[in-house]
């Protein structure tokens, strides 16, 4: 197959990020109005998991793990017994954080095969800080935080150690703060005070950068791609792929809110930690290995508890690519070719950003097929449209 040529001009759907965690805030705040809509199936997920906790006590969360965490901390504040079902696979995901949390804060919680139970009369805790291990993801502070409205007296959440994507924490502080909420950031230690209320009527939920470079990617060397209503302060960590495209030399231009992306006639290689921006890894992973040298990507030793062990499925397709690859802390050094031909078949077990990095290996010259090309429904159902590849076997 030869290279395609790309060219998109548009808007990208909202943050699923953003969403979900302005959906968490609107169950304690009704009149909340979110600006922004996305259609993936997080957001949908995420909202009717939130009209039901209120009508049922009862939620289904799919296969989606930030769904999950997020409803179960809104449904441990309020005095009832609630279940929240979902896939075996996201029931498989460790949980020993999650219930050590919970009993933390004096709420019965079980996890079985595939689904939870929480038995809560609201959160019962003491003075003593609330410990949570960050080592993995951020999502569990990020969710108690969206959940610590209205609060009898103060709350404190303390960690040690490793810290995995502070990033997405620090847009979630940055959410609440705009919403009014008073908070304390000190060290280890996150202290939130009793007794509020969201004090804004709306809250703006900006385009999604992942899914922006997941489009910007393929553009940066098959053609062009203009973003309209692009956010140039995004609150996303994410955004920081743009300063990874400069690096690589990519020309990228912004202009009255929106970002234009140009084919680079010589993509270069680049070193990265991507801590903060693990979502980021498969298709830049696919992009540098057709860059001019050797790229370093590293420091997101959470990749192995994505929706997939997403170090051990990039590799994989590496792989099948014939790119010459290997293993460094938290992630992968990759050496740069022009090669860009071969069938393969590729499984991108449950996971959206592997089919965002094999439709990169497509527009390269890559003949492709996929297992599942509905995975991107997750996060970009808009994809294959934006894209106009069909990778389905």
């Amino acid at each position: 197959m030869s290279k395609k040529v790309f060219s998109y001009k548009g808007s990208i759907p909202a943050s699923k990020s953003i969403m979900n965690r302005l959906l968490a805030v609107q169950s304690f705040e009704p009149n909340l109005k979110i600006l922004g809509s996305s259609q993936c199936d997080d957001v949908v997920l995420m909202t009717k998991a939130m009209q039901d906790l209120i009508e049922k006590n009862e939620a289904y969360c799919g296969s989606a793990g930030t769904v999950l965490r997020f409803s179960a901390f809104v449904a441990s504040r309020k005095k009832a017994k609630l279940k929240l079902t979902g896939t075996k696979r996201l029931f498989s995901r460790p949980s020993e954080e999650f219930l050590n949390i919970m009993q933390q804060l004096g709420v019965s919680c079980e996890v079985f095969e595939d689904y939870m139970m929480i038995d809560s009369n609201d959160w019962q805790y003491s003075d003593k800080p609330i410990l949570v291990d960050r080592s993995r993801s951020s999502q569990f502070i990020s969710g108690l935080a969206l959940s610590s409205w209205g609060l009898p007296k103060d709350i404190c959440f303390h960690w040690r150690g490793e810290v995995a994507s502070d990033g997405y924490l620090q847009m979630t502080l940055k959410i609440l703060k705009d919403l009014g909420m008073e908070l304390e950031e000190t060290g280890n230690s996150l202290t939130i005070k009793a007794q509020q209320k969201p004090q804004v009527k709306q809250m703006l939920a900006e385009s999604d950068m992942s899914s922006c470079f997941a489009v910007a990617a393929i553009a940066s060397v098959c053609g062009q791609a203009v973003f309209e209503n692009y956010p140039t302060n995004s609150l996303q960590p994410d955004s920081a792929f743009v300063d990874i495209l400069k690096q690589m030399n990519v020309d990228l231009k912004s202009d009255d809110s929106k970002l234009f992306v140009s084919k680079t006639q010589s993509l270069k290689a680049v070193k990265y930690n991507l801590n903060d921006t693990p979502d980021l890894f498969p298709v830049l992973a696919v992009l540098c290995s057709f860059a001019e040298g050797d790229s370093e990507l590293h420091g997101a030793h959470q990749l192995s508890y994505k929706e997939s062990d997403r170090l051990v499925k990039t590799e994989e397709l590496l792989d099948l690519m014939g790119k010459e690859h290997s293993r460094i802390d938290g992630g992968l050094k990759v050496k740069g070719s022009s090669l860009a031909q071969g069938s393969f078949e590729y499984s991108t077990d449950e996971d959206h950003r592997l089919a965002f990095a094999a439709a990169l290996a497509a527009y390269m010259g890559y003949d492709v097929k996929l297992d599942d090309v509905d995975v991107v429904n997750k996060s970009f159902p808009e994809f294959w449209d934006i894209v106009q590849l069909d990778l389905k076997k």
